[in-house]
C-alpha cells in the first residue's frame, strides 16, 4: 500500500509547485498591468523651466554625457552645488511583490526655484521562488518613458 501512495502524493506535490509558479506568474501580471497604467497616468518627467548652459557652464557644473549631476538636498557635499533634488518614496504595496511610487523634484538652492519633477512606479519581486535568479522588476523605463529629468531641464547652448 505504501509504494502506491508515492506517484499519488508526487503528483500532488507536482501539481502544487505548477499552481504556485502559475499564480507567481498571474500575480506579477496583474502588478505589472497596475505600474503600466500608474505610469501612463503620471510618469515621465514635467519641465517646468530649462536652464541654458554654456559649454563653459556645463562643464564647471561637472556636466557629462549630455547631464550635469544634481546631488540630493540631504548628501554632504550638498552645499557645493547650484542645484539640488529631492526624493519621495510613496509605498503602494508593502508585500511581495512591492510598488513603489517615487517622485523627484529638481531646484535652484538659491532661491528654491522649482524646475521640474521625475515620477516613476516600480514592481519588485513576485517571482517564483528559487535560489538561482534574483527578483524581476518592471518600471517607467520598462515602457521606454524618459526619466532622464536632468537632460531635459539643462541645455547646453550650442555657439
Amino acid at each position: 500500500m505504501k509504494n502506491k501512495c508515492v506517484p499519488f502524493i508526487t503528483l500532488i506535490l507536482i501539481c502544487l509547485v505548477v499552481l504556485s509558479y502559475i499564480y507567481t506568474e498571474l500575480n506579477k501580471v496583474y502588478w505589472d498591468r497596475k505600474v503600466r497604467a500608474l505610469c501612463e497616468k503620471d510618469g515621465g518627467v514635467t519641465v517646468y523651466e530649462t536652464v541654458e548652459l554654456t559649454r563653459e557652464d556645463y562643464q564647471k557644473l561637472g556636466g557629462s554625457n549630455g547631464s550635469i549631476p544634481v546631488p540630493s538636498e540631504t548628501a554632504s557635499y550638498a552645499d557645493q552645488y547650484l542645484y539640488l533634488s529631492t526624493f519621495a518614496k510613496k509605498v503602494i504595496r508593502e508585500s511581495n511583490p512591492s510598488v513603489y511610487r517615487w517622485e523627484g523634484v529638481i531646484y535652484r538652492k538659491l532661491d528654491n526655484k522649482v524646475f521640474g519633477k521625475v515620477i516613476s512606479y516600480h514592481r519588485g519581486g513576485g517571482d517564483f521562488p528559487t535560489i538561482i535568479s534574483h527578483p524581476s522588476g518592471f518600471d517607467c523605463k520598462d515602457m521606454n518613458i524618459r526619466l532622464d529629468i536632468e537632460k531635459q531641464i539643462f541645455l547646453v547652448k550650442e555657439k
